[in-house]
C-alpha cells in the first residue's frame, strides 16, 4: 500500500474532522439537556466547556477558523459563568443553545463543501 503524502493524510483528517460534526453536536447536546435539568451543576457546565474548547482547537487546527471562533465564544461564555460561581440562567442555556445550532449550520456548510472538494 502506498504511502500518503503529508497533504494526503491531512485531508484524510479534516474529512474525518468534518465527518464527526454529527457525533459531536449529539455530544453538545446532550450535555445542553443534562446542563438543563440541573443549571446548578457544575460538572455540567465544566462538560459543556469542554465540549467547546475541544472543538475551539480542533476547527482551528483544520481551518475552520469560523467553527473555532463559534466554540471559543461558547467557551468564554461558559467561563464567565464557573467564575461567577452562579447558577446557569436560562439565559446563558438559550446563548448556549444558539451557539450550538450556530455550529450545526457551520458543520452543514463544511459538509457541503467538503462534498464538492472530493
Amino acid at each position: 500500500m502506498p504511502e500518503l503524502s503529508w497533504e494526503e493524510e491531512f485531508n484524510t483528517l479534516v474529512a474525518e474532522f468534518v465527518e464527526s460534526a454529527e457525533t459531536r453536536l449529539v455530544a453538545f447536546r446532550v450535555a445542553l439537556d443534562r446542563l438543563c435539568e440541573t443549571p446548578e451543576s457544575t460538572p455540567a457546565l465544566q462538560e459543556l466547556k469542554r465540549h467547546f474548547h475541544r472543538l475551539a482547537g480542533t476547527g482551528l487546527t483544520f481551518g475552520f477558523a469560523e467553527l473555532s471562533a463559534l466554540a471559543s465564544q461558547g467557551e468564554e461564555l461558559v467561563d464567565e459563568r464557573l467564575r461567577a460561581g452562579q447558577t446557569t440562567s436560562p439565559e446563558d442555556l438559550a446563548r448556549y443553545r444558539t451557539l450550538i445550532d450556530a455550529l450545526d449550520n457551520g458543520f452543514a456548510g463544511a459538509k457541503t463543501w467538503l462534498q464538492r472538494w472530493r
